[in-house]
Parts: C-alpha cells; sequence; structure tokens
C-alpha cells in the first residue's frame, strides 16, 4: 500500500478506523482545523486548497480520545512533510470541516451543535460526523483535553497534497519527518488535561 500516513509503532498498537459516516466533504477545498465549539470566529481555512469533494478520514485511537486524524486526498507516495497549521482546542474536541460551513456552525452555536454531535454518536466512540455531504460536513473528533495541536500537510513530488495529519499532541514527535522514520523509542504520551 502506497505511503500516506505515518508508520510509527503506535500505528499498529491504536484503534484504527476509517470513519464510515462519509468522512469529510469539502464543497470549496478549502480545509478548517479547529475547535468547532469555541473561538468559529478566529479560524480560518489551511493555506492549501485541495480540490472540492469527500475525502476519507482516518482515525486512530487510544483510551477511547483520537490520538491522531488523517484525512486521505490522493493515492501515492509522500515525499515530504510540511507544517499546515497549529489550532487551539479548548472544548477538549478538533474537527475538519469546509471554510464554507463555518457560518452555519456558528449560526448553531456551542451548546446546539454540542447536542447534534453527541446524538451523532461522539459518547460512544472518540468521533462524530454531522451534516450532508453536499453542503460541508463536520467531523469532530474528542482529543482527551485542551491544548495546541499540529497538523501537517504529506506532500508528492511535485508538492500536491497527498494527506493531511493532524497530531492530537500524544505522538511525541519533534518533526513531521518522524513520521516517515522506523523509531521504536516512539510511545503514546498521557494525555496533558487541564487543571
Amino acid at each position: 500500500m502506497p505511503l500516506v500516513s505515518p508508520q510509527l509503532p503506535w500505528w499498529r498498537t491504536c484503534d484504527r478506523r476509517e470513519l464510515g459516516d462519509g468522512g469529510v466533504s469539502l464543497p470549496t477545498g478549502r480545509l478548517v482545523v479547529g475547535d468547532p465549539f469555541v473561538r468559529l470566529g478566529e479560524v480560518r481555512p489551511l493555506d492549501r486548497k485541495v480540490p472540492p469533494g469527500a475525502y476519507a478520514v482516518r482515525l486512530g485511537a487510544c483510551d477511547g480520545d483520537a490520538v491522531y486524524a488523517v484525512v486521505r486526498f490522493s493515492d501515492g507516495d509522500v515525499s515530504r512533510w510540511e507544517r499546515a497549521s497549529t489550532c487551539d482546542v479548548d472544548a477538549s474536541t478538533a474537527g475538519y470541516f469546509d471554510a464554507s460551513t463555518v457560518e452555519r456552525l456558528r449560526h448553531d452555536g456551542p451548546e446546539k451543535l454540542f447536542a447534534r454531535v453527541v446524538e451523532a454518536g461522539y459518547h460512544e466512540r472518540p468521533y462524530a460526523v454531522l451534516g450532508p455531504r453536499h453542503a460541508g460536513s463536520l467531523v469532530a473528533f474528542g482529543t482527551g483535553g485542551d491544548g495546541r495541536y499540529t497538523s501537517y500537510w504529506g506532500l508528492d513530488e511535485n508538492g500536491a497534497a497527498r494527506v493531511l495529519v493532524t497530531d492530537f499532541g500524544r505522538l511525541g514527535l519533534a518533526s513531521p519527518e518522524q513520521f516517515d522514520a522506523p523509531s521504536e523509542g516512539a510511545k503514546i504520551l498521557p494525555f496533558r488535561r487541564r487543571p
């Protein structure tokens, strides 16, 4: 299988799943990574645009919370990694959604949005998928705690995005190049929960 995701020992030990609820729909191709419940007025789409469409999302979870999330835009090898963004999470939840979805999420408000996420199964598993595919969707992940989480683009030899990986702060990586480097010393770190 082509390299489209990290290859560290935790990749084998975490509960991995391809989200079966359709993944994330990006009608504008402008992906936002952020906390869907807090600071929606401050979120900005990532600088790199991808072709509009619906994309599979893969989640790695341990102890009932997400450890990493992966959006795959195309098959093929990743030639290099590039930092995409860092998002602040204040509600122990991060999400992937299209830039066109932000206003709708803000209109719903955090309480109504949270109720919809819970109704979509968020308490039974570490994720929830909301929204019609043609109008943009929200894929929400339980991060296990508040913090700053980094996303990385996996690029092909021509600089086109193959994949986006979000590290929810438990991988202990110093740089995105470690996604590809075999590392027997890599381990899942405990959550950094706020008191």
